[in-house]
């Protein structure tokens, strides 16, 4: 038999392929320029390209990592892995990239759901006719912090996440906070369970506390707290000597004033 003959009867055009494939020919171009899918062969007259069989297995291999979210060139990589450890490595490589983008975007969207229920619930006390005054068990809350007017930015993103629930304002000294005079303070940001943990991160919380809330501005919010005081020592609520300020809708939301919702923590004494 011919060898010509027989070669023929095994090699396909490329506009064969094309039809075999429902692929466009630009398409099966532009896998040749990137060593995706070579011909087996050109013919040296016509510079024709002509595939043997196995250009079938070579394309679905590609629409299957196709699939798996690879772009062409990362592809290449894998089909032309030099042997199977390197092969098994770059598995492995992107396996735990796509867990990272998983987590991340899990993270993100926890982080979306947790401050839409900060406005639901700040819309909340603005709808109440008399905001409520009580007692409140803080659970304990891991959290990244920067001290006084630092930028939360820097924390969260050294962190490597986004940022996720309230922000809470740690005054250590509550007669400081009362009377105006400068104190330094804890800016404090909760952290998602599934961070990573490579940088120092804070507890608070774990504690019972009187509870009140603040709308509006904060220029005007050590009257809330004088009201929280007198309702504490009505009650036999001593306080201790330290507050928090957990910011419901604040200016990461809004930029008006009057929509602010802050909520006031007062520890109290020898009650954590």
């Amino acid at each position: 038999m011919d060898d010509s003959k027989e070669r023929t009867q095994k090699e396909y055009s490329i506009g064969e392929v094309s039809r075999r494939t429902n692929m466009s020919l630009k398409t099966l171009r532009y896998y040749d320029k990137l060593g995706l899918l070579k011909p087996s062969r050109r013919d040296k007259n016509s510079g024709y390209r002509y595939y043997d069989e196995d250009v079938v297995i070579r394309l679905r291999s590609i629409k299957y990592y196709q699939y798996m979210g690879l772009s062409l060139e990362e592809i290449r990589d894998f089909l032309f892995a030099p042997d199977l450890d390197s092969l098994i490595g770059k598995f492995e490589k992107d396996l735990q990239k796509r867990e990272d983008a998983i987590t991340n975007a899990i993270m993100q969207k926890d982080s979306m759901s947790v401050w839409l229920n900060l406005l639901i619930e700040g819309k909340m006390y603005h709808n109440m006719d008399e905001l409520p005054i009580g007692l409140r068990h803080v659970p304990k809350i891991e959290t990244v912090f920067v001290y006084e007017d630092s930028s939360m930015r820097d924390s969260t993103e050294s962190v490597g996440q986004v940022a996720y629930g309230s922000i809470y304002m740690e005054y250590p000294f509550l007669n400081k906070r009362l009377s105006g005079e400068y104190q330094h303070y804890i800016r404090q940001m909760e952290i998602h369970p599934l961070s990573s943990r490579h940088i120092r991160t804070n507890f608070i919380g774990d504690f019972t506390a009187i509870s009140g809330i603040h709308l509006g501005s904060r220029h005007n919010i050590i009257k809330t707290y004088e009201t929280m005081l007198a309702w504490g020592n009505e009650n036999g609520f001593p306080a201790d000597n330290r507050s928090f300020e957990r910011y419901i809708i604040d200016e990461t939301s809004v930029d008006r004033e009057d929509d602010f919702v802050t909520e006031i923590l007062i520890p109290l004494k020898g009650r954590e």
